[in-house]
């Protein structure tokens, strides 16, 4: 998204939150100082923030990339980033439950 050589691994999904993880689903390489920046933030709200530091055609080709890992469109993924905002789970829900968060947010959305 950036033309900088100092990369980390970032967590689409921050993994304090307790989905994602660090899967290959959810995990791509972020300029070290976007990624101080972003934390645990959500990604389309911390886009939104940092409009002027991205290059879009590079995030619109990483929120692809990891809707298509995920087996969602783009907008499955925007709105499945915002469940897992909003349904943020412990260490200890994680290891009782550990199913795929996808999974857990489907059958949360069939319960509605």
């Amino acid at each position: 998204m950036t033309n900088s050589k100092n990369f980390t691994v970032d967590h689409f999904i921050p993994a304090s939150w307790g989905h994602g993880g660090l899967t290959i689903e959810n995990v791509y390489p972020l300029d070290a100082s976007l990624n101080s920046c972003k934390r645990d933030k959500n990604s389309f709200v911390w886009l939104e923030e940092n409009r002027e530091k991205i290059n879009e055609e590079g995030w619109n080709a990483l929120v692809s990339y990891i809707a298509g890992q995920n087996d969602l469109t783009v907008e499955e993924l925007r709105e499945f980033t915002f469940w897992c905002e909003a349904n943020k789970r412990s260490i200890e829900q994680v290891k009782a439950d550990q199913r795929n968060s996808n999974e857990i947010c489907r059958e949360a959305s069939q319960n509605v």
